[in-house]
Formats: C-alpha cells, sequence, structure tokens
C-alpha cells in the first residue's frame, strides 16, 4: 500500500524495483557470485520479490501517459522516446 502511495505522489518511485534488483545483485549478493554463479532457485525468489512493485509501477505508467498525452506534451517528442519521457 505504501509503495501505491509513493507512486501517486511521485513518479521516479516507478524505479525501486530496479533497484532492488541492483541491490540483490551487489551488494547483499542474495544470487550468488557473478552470471555464472546465479542459484536460480535465488533468482526465481527475488523475480517473486520484485513482481508486485513491477505490476503496480506499470499501472502507474498508463495513466502518466494518458495524462500527458491529454495535455500533447509528448506530441514533441518521437515515438519511441514517449514511453521514456512518461517514466
Amino acid at each position: 500500500m505504501s509503495y501505491g502511495l509513493a507512486l501517486a505522489a511521485k513518479s521516479i518511485v516507478m524505479t525501486f524495483p530496479a533497484v532492488i534488483v541492483l541491490l540483490n545483485v551487489y551488494p547483499l549478493r542474495r544470487l550468488g557470485g557473478g552470471v555464472d554463479g546465479w542459484a536460480w532457485k535465488r533468482v526465481r525468489v527475488v523475480t517473486l520479490e520484485v513482481t508486485p512493485f513491477l505490476l503496480l509501477s506499470v499501472l502507474a505508467t498508463v495513466p502518466t501517459y494518458a495524462a500527458q498525452m491529454a495535455a500533447s506534451t509528448l506530441g514533441t517528442y518521437p515515438w519511441p522516446t514517449r514511453p521514456i519521457v512518461v517514466a
């Protein structure tokens, strides 16, 4: 619930799932050594932990994109860069 409220307040919170994954890789090293030494069972656990946050981030992107299209602030940007601007 707190993450949902944070998404409503600030769009920068959408990057939180990426931060969680980066923290699990380094410095927490929950996935094991390098990519070759990853324990795939742990990767699955971390993926399941991050999935709800990722889904909420994607759901928060949709109304943000729609609002910016309605205000026509995205009209000046080419199509491939629009999702980057919204996030």
